[in-house]
């Protein structure tokens, strides 16, 4: 009912013009870590409608695609900013450890996949990090959440398994996996006013072994309306949930709604 409600209001409401989104999202790749591909005029139309648009990012015929999900929301950029870093979700089959050891200004992860038979678990480490720059250089209107792949990341991993550090992964296990040797992607927030923020997800990845690529980003453009979904509808309740300041946004400063 709140997100319906939510919808209304922005059917009702002034939207950003074609040519604004054009100029947002001009100005985000200036500064971007992962700069998004140029929408053409059919997409900026269903942008500025309210629609979600998700497509496939095709760089080179070598590359993996990239699958790419973007939105206009009717929000403020706070309200969805911790909806999107705050999910309290519990994903079955993955082990999260965090690695002390990590470069100054970001957060390194450790990931286990338990991936059904008769395929091999996966496993990776990841950097995340805000772009300060991003949103300094556009004046606060752009934030970005880039992940990826942390290089040699699985050293710290491999000694914390062997001392047993990380629960649910053991040696065996962590030598019977395979490394995922790339996993990208970002959140993105654009606040074109108080209440209307363009609102970004995109990943790519590689997760070898005989997974072919392709299937990840039909996996994950069959998922994006439910990504989105969900944070429009944590979003909306944010005031129900979320502890003012318990999270920063894309410019480092806490959230408050």
């Amino acid at each position: 009912m709140t997100v319906i409600l939510a919808m209304s209001v922005w059917f009702g409401a002034q939207a950003a013009t074609p040519q604004e989104l054009e100029n947002a999202l001009e100005s985000f790749n200036q500064q971007a870590y992962f700069p998004l591909p140029a929408l053409n005029k059919e997409q900026l139309s269903r942008l500025a409608e309210g629609r979600l648009v998700k497509f496939r990012q095709y760089t080179s015929p070598e590359a993996p695609q990239r699958a790419v999900g973007i939105q206009v929301i009717p929000l403020s950029r706070a309200r969805l900013w911790a909806a999107a870093r705050d999910e309290d979700a519990d994903y079955e089959g993955v082990v999260f450890w965090r690695v002390p050891e990590a470069p100054e200004g970001r957060e390194r992860w450790y990931e286990f996949i338990d991936i059904p038979r008769p395929f091999s678990d996966r496993h990776f480490v990841i950097d995340v990090w805000d772009n300060h720059t991003l949103a300094q250089q556009t004046g606060g209107m752009a934030w970005e959440h880039p992940w990826a792949v942390a290089p040699a990341g699985l050293q710290a991993a491999e000694r914390a398994v062997s001392s047993g550090a990380i629960d649910g992964v053991t040696p065996g296990l962590f030598r019977r996996s395979v490394e995922v040797v790339l996993n990208n992607g970002a959140w993105v927030a654009l606040s074109l006013s108080p209440q209307e923020t363009v609102f970004v997800f995109h990943a790519q990845s590689v997760v070898g072994g005989a997974i072919p690529d392709r299937l990840l980003a039909d996996f994950a453009m069959m998922k994006m309306g439910k990504v989105f979904r969900g944070v429009i509808e944590r979003a909306t309740i944010a005031e129900t949930w979320y502890t003012s300041g318990e999270t920063v946004g894309g410019d480092g400063v806490p959230l408050t709604l």
